[in-house]
């Protein structure tokens, strides 16, 4: 099934309703700042909230800004594990980066199958097309109606073209070589397999009285 993103409002309820249902309250100000960050995307939501608890759990409340800001950095650290557990299932995660670069420099944030195949086969030695469809069955490329490529999250778009060094880039070898084609592996040791943070009680809390 697939969740569309919901608008900023929708968000801001989303976020309040899940933090009420969980028996913990946030002010709707910091609601806000929240669904802005999450941008609506489902995912996104769900691991603002997770950081929001974790800080809620550790302060009694959220109404400072430095509780704000722990939640904050929480939900950002939950939006980078959620891209790097896309990317890591691909083929070969560094494919995507010339298929980021082609679209930068044709000023578009769309082409074809064949386009984004050939960007890959240029940068890598490997089969673009299956660099391709295991974008798009790992939900990194999505295909429109009107036959072009997408990236499936738009944030992820943005976070791979902004980063000079993204995080998800890998040391290793390209896979493609040594992976059959349509079968995903995954990367031991990424980032997001590691144990779970929990806020700092010092930092997360001032102003909070703990």
């Amino acid at each position: 099934m697939k969740l569309d993103c919901l608008g900023q409002q929708e968000s801001v309820e989303a976020l309040a309703l899940g933090m009420e249902a969980l028996g913990r309250a946030i002010p709707e100000a910091q609601a806000r700042r929240l669904a802005d960050e999450s941008q609506g995307f489902p995912q996104h939501i769900h691991g603002y909230l997770s950081g929001a608890c974790a800080v809620y759990d550790a302060c009694g409340s959220l109404d400072s800004a430095s509780a704000l800001d722990e939640a904050l950095a929480l939900g950002r650290k939950a939006r980078t594990a959620f891209y790097n557990r896309r990317l890591n299932a691909l083929l070969d995660r560094d494919a995507m980066q010339p298929v980021i670069n082609a679209m930068a420099a044709a000023d578009t944030n769309a082409m074809t199958r064949r386009q984004a195949a050939t960007a890959i086969e240029s940068a890598l030695a490997g089969d673009g097309a299956a660099a391709v469809d295991s974008a798009i069955a790992h939900g990194v490329l999505s295909a429109d109606d009107d036959g072009l490529l997408r990236f499936a999250i738009p944030s992820l778009h943005a976070y791979m073209a902004g980063a000079r060094t993204a995080p998800w880039r890998a040391a290793a070898t390209s896979r493609l070589k040594r992976s059959r084609p349509g079968r995903a592996s995954s990367t031991p040791g990424a980032p997001w397999q590691g144990a779970r943070s929990r806020p700092s009680r010092r930092r997360g809390c001032a102003g909070t009285g703990a």
